[in-house]
């Protein structure tokens, strides 16, 4: 599959018309392998611990839609983008990662069409918030999120590390659906 210029629009209203949200399937693998590869690499020798992204292969990305659910943001070159979700420890939440779109195609709306997509699927699910974990490392990160109205609810740490090394951030969702994911 080709991404030579897979977000080359005339104008942000092309732009618009022209992505796709969907759900992402196992033959979409390869695809997802390329754009969490290519939009984290951005932050190879940057970040401690290195990114786990950055090992990402068809086969572990296989493997983890057949945990996970994940939306991709298609345009007409091929898969432009993604997110990772599932639900979180606690009920009506759901906790999302590798978020990722490629290079080419960041500042162009594709993450915040992701996120509302996501949003939207969490809230039809019963969903009452959205979690995630930002690497302290990446500031311009948190504060994307921030503008899509997540807030700092805590610190973690990888193993290994003494000191703090991603924020959790937390995002209500309002009018979510009245018979939120209480079994688990």
């Amino acid at each position: 599959m080709s991404f030579s210029k897979p977000c080359s629009f005339k104008s942000n209203r092309q732009a618009m018309d022209e992505v796709v949200i969907r759900h992402a399937s196992v033959a979409d693998a390869s695809a997802i392998t390329e754009v969490v590869r290519r939009a984290f690499a951005a932050y190879e020798g940057r970040l401690q611990p290195p990114a786990g992204a950055l090992k990402e292969t068809p086969e572990s990305i296989a493997e983890k839609l057949g945990r996970e659910a994940a939306l991709v943001a298609v345009t007409p070159a091929g898969i432009a983008g993604c997110v990772f979700y599932r639900p979180a420890e606690a009920a009506g939440e759901f906790y999302l990662g590798r978020l990722a779109v490629l290079p080419e195609c960041q500042r162009g709306g594709v993450a915040a069409r992701l996120m509302a997509a996501l949003e939207e699927t969490a809230r039809a699910a019963g969903g009452r918030a959205l979690i995630l974990n930002v690497r302290i490392a990446l500031p311009g990160n948190r504060a994307f999120f921030e503008r899509l109205g997540f807030r700092a609810v805590g610190e973690g740490r990888h193993p290994g590390f003494d000191q703090p090394t991603f924020t959790v951030m937390r995002k209500a969702l309002s009018g979510a659906a009245p018979n939120a994911m209480r079994s688990r």
